[in-house]
């Protein structure tokens, strides 16, 4: 969809882009989205474009990314919050691919097991509450 990246567009991200170069050899050309899904918002279709845009320096911000026409109608300053020092990604740096990859799953096993505790725990009180009533 996005195509082979131009030596112009991989800034800051080299490493990975060698490694799509590498497996992926042949020069592809970028797929029009609109072309893809025909029946698709015009406004999604432009901030997914913007969003897949190869060059860090071209793609769309975060803050502009929510501000976009397309996000207008759930986009509420007042509900977001900014972080107030840039994010560190340097826990990452001696870490191996298949242990990043572990850390994720674990991370998200823990979020499933605390959903369906949260979930148990609605549907036992529930299960309280219909004890609780007379027939």
């Amino acid at each position: 969809m996005t195509g082979t990246p131009k030596e112009s567009e991989i800034r800051g991200c080299k490493e990975g882009i060698a490694f799509y170069k590498q497996n992926y050899p042949n020069n592809i050309p970028p797929k029009k989205l609109a072309d893809m899904y025909p029946k698709a918002n015009p406004l999604a279709i432009d901030l997914l474009s913007r969003m897949l845009e190869w060059d860090p320096e071209k793609r769309i911000t975060v803050d502009e990314a929510l501000a976009h026409p397309y996000l207008e109608k759930m986009h509420d300053e007042e509900d977001e919050f900014v972080c107030e020092q840039e994010f560190n990604y340097n826990f990452t740096e001696n870490c191996k691919t298949e242990e990043i990859k572990r850390i994720v799953y674990d991370e998200i096993l823990d979020l499933a097991a605390a959903n369906n505790m949260q979930a148990l725990t609605k549907s036992e009180s529930n299960m309280q509450d219909d004890e609780d009533e007379e027939y």
